[in-house]
């Protein structure tokens, strides 16, 4: 099977998005069956190696501007068009924005034989409102533009993959799939490099005690995750008890503030902020915690996402307590080890009542891995080459 893979972006300057194409590509590179080309946006440093098997084609391009996402459509229907020269296309996986699905959709008006599949992972539309990168004042306009386009564009597609069920329901009424191949495909995780560790090295390093209870956020320190929700819980709980620490792992925007707010508060003695974290770290970071938090407000940015970092905890052993927005509380019926909460109330309350127990493995973590993800993804392939 020959599959060109296509997104508007590069594999080293967007860390959530290059992260999960070159784990998904190099996944399915291994397999001997499957010939891949790879288009992506040029970036500013050498790609990495995704093995023997792909042909990376990079474009100049822009993600956040029309005329980059037009540049990018343009030379995708050119590329593909050189590609299939030499081997006949199966299938053009176009992951989102619509740039993608625009070049692959002239391309296949040429090579109608070609089955186009789109890989939606987040309600990104709206997001580009919310992030502030379309004025807001203009917002609705540019919703109702680029959804109606989007759905123009999607009359082209054989297959569509979300990431979760939550944006399935949010797209189903926006794009009408008639009864075309579509599979909830969320993210993977590599269980090989988040394992459970020690972690005491970690611990050791920044003075924590055996018998403290040590909370921890691991990720982007953005102003948008409302972070400082956990710094105000984590003051009133340690006001009930003493044996608690809080760990804040990343930088952001927001680092700043949120240090001035644990001092100016009564608890900067309590919260540790380590900053920026090697990758090959974190997993060290994650297995010295006791509970790992996961804090997104209700956004549209955050509502339909997956949550990786909660898989990222749980691969290390390490259990949850998560904010009851809907991607949550979906992951939360399908593993064991996950806390919700409400409001600042209730996760004061979990924090006061948590008790320590030893790490343990979590079960069910097999289907989010990328040897899942890869099978999964492949099955929609073949059931979109099968589609009349």
């Amino acid at each position: 099977m020959r599959v060109c893979i296509a997104q508007n972006v590069s594999l080293n300057n967007h860390l959530a998005l290059s992260t999960y194409l070159t784990s998904i590509t190099k996944h399915l590179s291994t397999q001997d069956d499957l010939d891949i080309v790879l288009v992506t946006s040029k970036g500013s440093r050498p790609s990495p190696d995704l093995g023997q098997n792909v042909d990376l084609r990079e474009i100049d391009s822009d993600l956040y501007s029309l005329t980059g996402n037009w540049s990018y459509a343009r030379n995708l229907t050119n590329i593909l068009m050189e590609v299939e020269k030499e081997e006949h296309i199966d299938v053009v996986h176009c992951l989102y924005p619509f740039s993608s699905v625009m070049g692959a959709s002239i391309f296949k008006h040429r090579k109608p034989g070609t089955r186009l599949v789109y890989d939606i992972r987040s309600p990104w539309i709206d997001m580009s409102v919310e992030r502030g990168s379309i004025p807001r004042p203009v917002g609705g306009l540019y919703r109702t533009g680029a959804y109606a386009f989007e759905r123009l564009l999607t009359d082209n597609v054989d297959g569509f993959i979300f990431i979760t069920q939550g944006l399935k329901n949010h797209y189903e009424h926006r794009l009408a799939l008639k009864g075309r191949p579509n599979s909830i495909i969320p993210s993977g995780i590599d269980l090989d490099h988040f394992a459970m560790g020690v972690g005491s090295r970690v611990r050791d390093r920044y003075g924590i005690e055996n018998g403290e209870i040590v909370l921890g956020y691991v990720g982007g320190v953005s102003s948008m995750r409302d972070l400082d929700f956990m710094i105000k819980g984590f003051k009133q709980a340690s006001d009930e008890r003493n044996d608690i620490r809080l760990m804040i792992v990343g930088d952001g925007d927001a680092l700043v503030n949120l240090k001035r707010l644990a001092e100016n508060i009564g608890c900067g003695e309590k919260v540790i902020f380590t900053g920026r974290v090697d990758f090959n770290e974190i997993p060290e970071y994650i297995s010295a915690l006791d509970i790992g938090l996961c804090h997104l407000p209700d956004k549209m940015v955050f509502r339909y996402s997956f949550p990786m970092k909660i898989l990222e905890y749980l691969s290390c052993g390490v259990r949850v307590l998560a904010s009851s927005i809907h991607a949550h509380r979906e992951i939360a019926k399908d593993l064991n080890g996950i806390t919700l909460y409400e409001d600042l109330q209730s996760f004061v309350t979990s924090i006061v009542n948590i008790e320590k127990e030893s790490k343990r493995p979590i079960s069910g973590l097999e289907k989010y891995s990328w040897h899942q993800i890869g099978l999964d993804m492949r099955e929609l392939w073949e059931r979109a080459i099968e589609r009349r």
